[in-house]
């Protein structure tokens, strides 16, 4: 016999009293340090608490509510307690109906059915399983939810030790009673910052705009108000198990036998049933959090301070930042930052090619006399023309320090188009004749690129060619028109 549709787990409130507990259910005051995310670890950010805390003499557990979703609990730090914490609990067993389902399991329960033109039915037996079908078992049986029948709603008492979010627990003797300042101190992951810059080039090519722009991203189910934030660009060592748990609130999984019918309504969360309140219950529904729009914050200042090897960028004013939220700030701008345009020309390897377009770029030397001479961090690139066209997107791989250089690639161009012939190839040394085609009435600079396999040597030609971010790049300028062809030879692994 099928019982009806799981429409929501209804549970008795029962007030439990902990002895010695003290909660602080919010911090004073917060600050959080993001850090850039490099070779695909989690996001992670550090976060400082303050809070005051009032303790009475004797054992006592402070359990720390309004912590990060995220807090990665063995990163914990702790000041001004009265002495050493015996322990630390990380509770993160949550107030939703598959985890109330779960801790229920062997204890007693009672089914509520609703059937058509007839009275409810009540019934008091054991929930003997949430796994895969939610089971209840009485002196008739044993009923399934959620997998057809009549409507049925489940009641079931309030397990001991469950949270509508994490909480932190520390159990801490006590010799005497009074106010506590404490510190906190923990990583958490879910937060993450990186780094848009929005480049527009100028009519002449040779010059552009930039805006660069710090992206809050908030992942977590907490939200701050009035944190002052920082943000660290460089690289930190960092460690795979140092890494949050999956914390989220979840629905009971259904995995039913097909005997549905068309007129079932399927189990789905939130729903919510038309029966009277009973006394001690309350239901849970359960509503999926929507991520929020990324909010844009205007007219911020950013400082530099130097951390080190590291870049420390610090907002000057506090900010709030919702749960689920994205925030922006800028913390560059730049006007008139000179540059070189050119065409870039890859050459291939092991085959011939023709008529293959270049592709515009431009190198950027990171200089106080060039327009800029600030640390840049890595992030994405959005490339605009001076009349607001699109350009194309690139990708800043590395952070570049002031005095460095980096390039921007746009889009492909038939401005300059090439022929990579090999004449001759032996068993690892090939002889190229490339062809470069000006089609345009303007002067053109041209880099051409050597192949970027492993071990791969100029032996001969492309007189003055250097090394340029980790291959030999060769660069030349093409008059108007012009058509030139020239040849080169390389070698394939050791010579």
């Amino acid at each position: 016999m099928k019982s009806g549709v799981f429409a929501g787990v209804l549970v008795a409130i029962a007030t439990q009293a902990i002895a010695a507990e003290v909660v602080s259910p919010a911090p004073d005051t917060v600050t959080a340090t993001l850090y850039q995310s490099y070779r695909g670890y989690p996001d992670i950010a550090l976060i400082t608490e303050t809070r005051t805390v009032d303790l009475p003499a004797g054992d006592t557990v402070i359990r720390f509510d309004g912590v990060a979703s995220t807090l990665i609990a063995q990163t914990a730090l702790l000041s001004g307690l009265p002495a050493p914490p015996h322990e630390s609990d990380y509770d993160y067993d949550l107030f939703d109906p598959a985890t109330i389902l779960r801790k229920s399991v062997g204890q007693p329960a009672e089914l509520i059915e609703t059937r058509p033109k007839a009275a409810e039915s009540h019934r008091t037996g054991i929930l003997v399983s949430d796994q895969g079908v939610v089971a209840f078992k009485d002196d008739a049986g044993v009923e399934t939810l959620g997998c057809g029948g009549p409507p049925a709603r489940l009641i079931v008492g309030v397990p001991a030790g469950l949270r509508s979010r994490p909480s932190l627990s520390v159990h801490v003797p006590v010799s005497r009673a009074g106010a506590y300042r404490i510190g906190l101190s923990y990583l958490a992951g879910g937060m993450r910052w990186h780094a848009v810059y929005i480049v527009r080039f100028a009519r002449d090519r040779r010059h552009f705009d930039l805006e660069g722009r710090i992206v809050l991203d908030n992942r977590t189910e907490t939200g701050f108000q009035r944190m002052p934030t920082r943000f660290v660009a460089g690289e930190v060592l960092r460690l795979t198990e140092t890494s949050a748990l999956p914390v989220a609130a979840a629905q009971p999984q259904r995995d039913c036998w097909g005997l549905e019918r068309t007129t079932d309504i399927a189990l789905r969360s939130p729903m919510v049933d038309d029966a009277a309140p009973m006394a001690k219950e309350t239901r849970m529904v359960m509503a999926a959090a929507a991520p929020r729009a990324a909010a844009i914050s205007g007219g911020r200042d950013v400082s530099l301070e130097k951390l080190g090897d590291l870049k420390l960028y610090r907002l000057e004013e506090p900010v709030h930042v919702a749960a689920r939220q994205q925030k922006l700030f800028g913390f560059i701008s730049r006007r008139a930052v000179k540059t070189e345009p050119s065409h870039a020309v890859v050459v291939s390897s092991g085959r011939s090619v023709y008529g293959i377009s270049s592709r515009l770029v431009w190198r950027v030397r990171n200089s106080r006399t060039d327009g800029l001479g600030k640390p840049i961090p890595h992030g994405s690139v959005v490339l605009f023309a001076a009349d607001h066209a699109y350009l194309g997107e690139d990708q800043l791989r590395q952070d570049v320090p002031e005095g460095g250089d980096f390039e921007l690639a746009g889009a492909v161009s038939d401005e300059v188009v090439f022929d990579d012939e090999i004449t001759s190839a032996g068993q690892s040394v090939e002889t190229h004749r490339l062809t470069l085609r000006n089609t345009t009435d303007a002067k053109a600079g041209v880099a051409v690129h050597l192949p970027t396999l492993p071990a791969v040597r100029l032996l001969s030609g492309l007189d003055g060619a250097m090394a340029w971010n980790g291959s030999v790049v060769w660069t030349t300028t093409l008059r108007p028109r012009e058509i030139r062809s020239l040849s080169f030879v390389t070698q394939r692994g050791e010579p």
